[in-house]
């Protein structure tokens, strides 16, 4: 650790040690990566699934691969949607007529795995 002195004062002034500066900026980067959100820009539905054992939930699967992929999202899904609202069953139904027509479809997630342990919670649907 070294000091400097500050202009015009006769007082010394600690700087941070760089292992201290290291481990802040680590740890800024992997809050960073926490906060990521998946997105699949015009790609076609390639499935989708209902199971009985997982109530009021969809799962997506896209023909393109999935960008931004938050840590949580490990899953071969690419998202999760839950059935739980109006605009929920709506979203489904965009994605059904997405696939049955074959339709490009961006899809873009929450960022967290809050319906599903390891899979992304589908927000966002444009086509």
């Amino acid at each position: 650790m070294f000091t400097a002195k500050r202009r015009g004062t006769s007082s010394n002034i600690r700087k941070t040690s760089l292992p201290l500066r290291a481990l802040v900026l680590a740890s800024v980067g992997f809050s960073g990566a926490a906060m990521a959100q998946g997105n699949v820009p015009g790609t076609i539905i390639t499935g989708i699934a209902i199971d009985t054992h997982d109530a009021n939930m969809a799962f997506i699967s896209a023909k393109l691969p999935k960008r931004d992929n938050p840590a949580c999202s490990t899953s071969s899904w690419a998202f999760v949607l839950p059935l739980n609202t109006p605009l929920q069953n709506l979203m489904f139904s965009q994605l059904m007529e997405a696939r049955v027509n074959n339709w490009p479809v961006s899809l873009s997630g929450s960022g967290t795995c809050d319906t599903y342990p390891d899979l992304e919670t589908l927000t966002f649907i444009f086509y």
